[in-house]
């Protein structure tokens, strides 16, 4: 009985982050009615789960291998200031795929190639992507320790030490980039629905909205979501999950001795990955149309604007606490850290449809209708999506402090809330905040499932955007891509500043 309530005791700072992300899909699962379900024709199913898998496999081989190659054979180059590499990596990570579906379709125009078929949806889903598989393959360099390295360069030359030795220590990294990009893009139909390829994501949505039968969208989604677990279970199984283990500094500090002629690709691989990455960056903020009608786009998508930013701020007050707490969980655990890590990680894997239908089912009821019919919902959806994410990097946080430390804040105060407000909080404070802005700017560009919670008459800078995309509406277009990339801007700003105060704050005590 005394082990069962430590259990119970154990599993309470983390219960708020499962009742915000598993609870609605299990709620869904436990009560949902099968009647009327309709069974799904598995013939055509299957051809088109065959071809979102082929279309994931397709953007996940070439983001990474670009990345890859970019990295390692590009980021040596004398001319390239890593540090900036890396800063520049974390701005454009989050950057919503409607502002690069928009980039892409203005790229492909101006180049005069088809702007719609399975090649310029998988161009630009992968250039979406890259800053994904760049910011797991540069982190992986990063962490590795150089010792090895250092050992290996003693063998022979530098670019026999790239070629041959590397790929085996960065294995681990090339497969966690190549999971996660395809998990992301087989979960996404934003990208492929603009440029009329037709995904199994996209057909969980067309499901729900048309029969709104949750029987029928479990029935349909089921594959899918099969899947998806399936590849993270491997991915946990396999390698070492993001952030969590390594030093700080690695071989992004090596100064390598490379042939001229592999400088050369190098820095030509690297320039075209960055193109791709800056492509929204230089089609948005360097057209004249834009700034001029940017007044006009201001005034009617106010209301847009003031609902996206209200969402973030709800999602942002509930994450910071919860995020805290599931990462001191997650640290805390001594056995079952990879299942744990499972279920930590499958929500944000989930299609954002299925999502946004488990919401709906928990909480379109009389009790919860204020609830039901206000921003609250999206921000629900916002952090039943994202927050993974966040706690994922405050855990890395917690895994970072010495442990020793740790164990004599406990010791020495005998209040464990104040060895959590007075010494562990502020140690990881910047952590908290850098997890925060990731769960802020993923959820900013957020679809799938906010575009089913939304209450009546309001609407998101993203969703609007995305409707637009589909009318052609090219200044609106413009006008709504600044103010995504600006939201971008401004929150990782205030993330920046409230780290730089932690860190400052730190140093004096």
């Amino acid at each position: 009985m005394r082990r069962l309530a430590g259990g119970v005791r154990g599993l309470l700072p983390v219960l708020p982050f499962f009742l915000l992300t598993l609870l609605p899909l299990a709620w869904l699962l436990g009560t949902v009615s099968w009647e009327g379900a309709k069974a799904p024709v598995w013939g055509r199913e299957g051809l088109l789960l065959g071809r979102t898998l082929l279309y994931g496999t397709a953007v996940a081989s070439s983001a990474v291998l670009l990345a890859y190659l970019a990295l390692v054979f590009g980021a040596f180059t004398p001319w390239v200031d890593r540090g900036l590499l890396k800063a520049f990596l974390f701005l454009a990570l989050p950057v919503p795929g409607t502002v690069f579906a928009y980039a892409g379709l203005k790229a492909l125009g101006l180049l005069g190639l088809p702007s719609r078929g399975f090649a310029p949806s998988w161009l630009v889903h992968t250039a979406s992507l890259l800053p994904v598989a760049l910011f797991i393959l540069a982190t992986g360099l990063h962490t590795l320790k150089k010792e090895p390295l250092h050992a290996a360069r003693l063998l022979g030359s530098d670019a026999r030490m790239l070629a041959r030795i590397l790929p085996g220590m960065l294995a681990p990294q090339v497969l966690a980039a190549l999971g996660t990009v395809f998990l992301l893009s087989v979960g996404d139909y934003a990208i492929p629905s603009i440029f009329s390829i037709n995904v199994y994501s996209l057909g969980i949505f067309v499901e729900y909205s048309s029969s709104l039968s949750l029987g029928s969208t479990l029935v349909k989604s089921a594959p899918l979501v099969l899947l998806q677990a399936l590849v993270l279970l491997l991915l946990l199984g396999r390698t070492e999950p993001l952030f969590l283990t390594g030093g700080r500094k690695g071989m992004l500090t090596l100064e390598l001795s490379l042939p001229g002629t592999l400088l050369a690709a190098g820095g030509l691989l690297l320039g075209l990955a960055l193109l791709l990455v800056l492509l929204p960056f230089l089609l948005v903020l360097t057209d004249l149309a834009m700034w001029r009608g940017l007044p006009q786009t201001l005034a009617r998508s106010g209301r847009d604007l003031a609902a996206s930013l209200g969402i973030l701020f709800r999602a942002g007050i509930l994450a910071l606490p919860v995020s805290y707490l599931g990462g001191w969980w997650l640290h805390s655990l001594r056995k079952g850290r990879r299942p744990a890590l499972f279920l930590v990680l499958l929500p944000a894997f989930l299609p954002g449809s299925l999502t946004g239908a488990a919401l709906i089912h928990l909480y379109n009821r009389p009790c919860t209708s204020g609830l039901y019919d206000s921003l609250w919902m999206p921000a629900l959806a916002v952090l039943a999506r994202f927050l993974p994410l966040s706690l994922l990097v405050v855990h890395a946080s917690f895994r970072r402090l010495d442990r020793e430390l740790v164990d004599a804040a406990f010791l020495l105060h005998p209040s464990r809330l104040k060895a959590h407000l007075q010494v562990l909080l502020p140690l990881v404070l910047p952590g908290l905040a850098l997890g925060t802005a990731f769960l802020l700017l993923f959820g900013l560009g957020e679809l799938g499932a906010t575009v089913l919670v939304l209450p009546p008459g309001s609407s998101t800078v993203t969703v609007r955007l995305y409707n637009y995309l589909h009318y052609g509406a090219s200044e609106e277009v413009l006008g709504l891509s600044f103010l995504l990339l600006a939201g971008m801007g401004g929150i990782l700003g205030a993330a920046g500043l409230l780290s730089g105060l932690a860190r400052r704050l730190r140093k004096m005590d």
